[in-house]
């Protein structure tokens, strides 16, 4: 607390307990100081910086769903020295408890227009609430049998069709949308594991590495409504509890005989020897000088392994 006032920022032991509670900070490390004495409760110096970086952005960001992202990002793009797994799990279950159908109905619809965010939709105002309904009714009570999830599907290619996608670019997209509401679906019912986190980490990371190579080399594809520009940091991490739920959906959607290539194999292998993948990032800095006089760098990202 009195590092927040010695860098001039206003905080209370309210707010930082609420945001512990939250997952915004980890616990501490408690030791006990001997016989009646009492115990020691210790942050590491990672979670000091971190809670004076939250403390930074709430002056622009009030709610604490979004500043889910900021630790959630950390571990996605920079690992467990700077937030652990439990602390990324508590985030996500706040985000999706703030989001979803522990709120009820209305929040429910909340996390379907998140899921939904980018996406052009066309049709009457009425048209699209009804989508938007059908899909917060998938994140009450999940998708019972595959005849509603081929209509729920073809609810939402029907309206990308209205606005001018093409046929696969469209179909592409809605896939990518209901592994989103897999993956909301599993982490509102507590039933993401760790091996799967690690995965979805990976994974992600790998999908950001091609799509950094397919924009330099100019080969990203012309989708109407979709942006492809280069994604700098800041938009990477207020997106990041978002893009690691479409990683979970995704390994949580993986097929049991589907194989994937190495290292990812199937997310099942992962459970006694995920640490044997290793995901290294390193930045490296560009001649482009940006306002403020900061100079541009683009991130280079490695994932490789082997799982025997």
């Amino acid at each position: 607390m009195a590092g927040a006032l010695v860098q001039g920022f206003k905080a209370t032991d309210r707010l930082f307990t609420d945001w512990q509670e939250a997952g915004l900070i980890d616990r501490p490390e408690k030791k006990g100081l001997g016989r009646g004495r009492g115990i020691s409760a210790l942050w590491p110096e990672s979670q000091m910086k971190l809670w004076l970086l939250l403390l930074q952005k709430r002056g622009n960001i009030t709610q604490v769903p979004v500043l889910c992202n900021i630790p959630v990002g950390l571990w996605l793009y920079f690992g467990d020295r700077y937030v652990p797994v439990r602390q990324v799990r508590k985030c996500m279950k706040t985000w999706s408890f703030r989001y979803g159908s522990s709120r009820g109905h209305k929040q429910a619809k909340q996390v379907a227009r998140q899921l939904l965010a980018g996406l052009p939709l066309s049709g009457s105002r009425s048209a699209r609430a009804d989508l938007v309904s059908a899909m917060a009714h998938v994140l009450l009570l999940g998708i019972p049998s595959d005849q509603q999830r081929r209509e729920l599907r073809e609810r939402l290619i029907g309206t990308l069709r209205i606005a001018g996608w093409e046929e696969s670019a469209a179909a592409a997209t809605v896939e990518l949308v209901l592994i989103r509401l897999l993956g909301a679906s599993a982490f509102l019912a507590g039933n993401v594991p760790d091996h799967v986190l690690a995965w979805a980490r990976a994974w992600h990371l790998f999908g950001l590495r091609n799509y950094f190579a397919s924009y330099a080399a100019g080969e990203l594809p012309n989708v109407p409504g979709v942006d492809m520009s280069a994604p700098n940091f800041d938009r990477l991490i207020i997106n990041a509890c978002r893009d690691l739920l479409t990683a979970v959906g995704m390994a949580l959607g993986v097929g049991r005989d589907e194989a994937l290539p190495a290292p990812f194999f199937h997310p099942d292998k992962w459970k006694d020897s995920w640490t044997s993948v290793k995901v290294d990032w390193r930045i490296e800095p560009t001649r482009i000088i940006l306002p403020g006089n900061r100079q541009h760098a683009s991130l280079r990202i490695e994932v490789s392994g082997s799982i025997d």
